[in-house]
């Protein structure tokens, strides 16, 4: 019998994980004030396999300018480990933001995914995301060859 795939809160004891499966799967580096703020929300979790921590997705609500409301829950990142992909383990991360958005009376998500990375940006279309607008340097800071992204958006 294979292991089961849970999701967990990320906390203060094990927010480091975070760090390190982003690191080793992302094309980007993320500063350390990005992971300082991961667990003060329910939009962030990691997943394991079994024992063995394999993934992790953080998010946040978006408050548009001169609004108090949120109306959007953006995906800051989302990261499974290459051994583990194709085992739904993404697909659950997504779910889960579908299901926090509907409590949150939210009816989009969003993220930026690296435009050079089709495979990626399939994955996410296959998961009822469409391409919103691309977005030029976009990770230009980041120091990538091709520093261009693509917002998605998923109506939920």
């Amino acid at each position: 019998m294979a292991p089961s795939i849970q999701l967990d809160n990320i906390t203060p004891n094990n927010k480091k994980l975070l760090q390190l499966i982003n690191e080793v799967t992302l094309p980007v580096k993320f500063s350390d004030d990005y992971y300082k703020e991961s667990s003060l929300n329910g939009f962030s979790k990691l997943s394991y396999y079994g024992e063995t921590p394999v993934g992790v997705v953080k998010a946040k609500l978006q408050v548009p300018q001169g609004s108090s409301t949120p109306n959007i829950v953006y995906i800051e990142s989302l990261a499974v480990l290459e051994p583990y992909r194709g085992l739904g383990i993404g697909k659950q991360f997504i779910d889960f933001i579908k299901q926090q958005a509907h409590i949150s009376y939210i009816h989009e998500v969003t993220l930026h995914v690296w435009a050079k990375d089709e495979k990626v940006v399939q994955w996410y279309q296959k998961q009822g995301f469409v391409v919103k607008e691309k977005v030029p340097d976009y990770y230009k800071a980041h120091g990538l060859e091709s520093p261009d992204a693509l917002l998605l958006s998923l109506q939920v």
